[in-house]
């Protein structure tokens, strides 16, 4: 199983790519040197002034998804940014840990996923009840469904696939 920081930083990664496909899928693509540059503008190799934060944001000012997912993309986002910018983070005894999956702030961001507290149920002899999941897990299940949501908008079921195959592998 891949390590905890790694699950995180590519799995925002992989989220990050998704949503951007999602948008550029739908933008002007005419050929003409005029498009071409404003395309380049914001998407290029080694980031634009488009963030990962900002598509986010835009996200939601364009209707492409509601309050419940974009609060659960930013804390996406979070998470990710903690494992990519933090060695070490206090716990709630206000001691230095490293940061992983077990930490209370990140096992409570993943708990707090609307994604998870709406979608990860089963019914059993007609109860429904929370399937337990670890916090790696409803942080995995989140970045695919929501990565394969834009994929789909996007019309781009391939490389859904592929998104899929690597979060998955062990």
């Amino acid at each position: 199983m891949r390590s905890d920081r790694a699950v995180a930083i590519l799995g925002g990664a992989m989220l990050d790519d998704a949503l951007t496909t999602a948008f550029v899928s739908k933008w002007r693509d005419d050929g003409s040197p005029q498009t071409k540059k404003a395309r380049e503008m914001f998407i290029r190799d080694g980031g634009g002034p488009l963030t990962f934060g900002l598509m986010i944001d835009l996200a939601y000012l364009t209707h492409l998804v509601g309050p419940k997912t974009h609060n659960d993309l930013v804390t996406l986002k979070n998470i990710r940014n903690k494992f990519a910018h933090r060695i070490v983070m206090k716990n709630t005894k206000h001691v230095h840990e490293s940061v992983t999956f077990r930490h209370h702030t990140i096992k409570q961001w993943c708990s707090n996923l609307n994604f998870v507290a709406t979608h990860i149920a089963v019914t059993t002899a007609s109860k429904k009840r929370l399937v337990r999941k670890t916090p790696k897990q409803k942080f995995l299940l989140a970045v695919i469904v929501y990565s394969s949501a834009f994929l789909l908008y996007a019309g781009n079921p391939s490389k859904l696939k592929k998104v899929v195959d690597d979060i998955l592998q062990n």
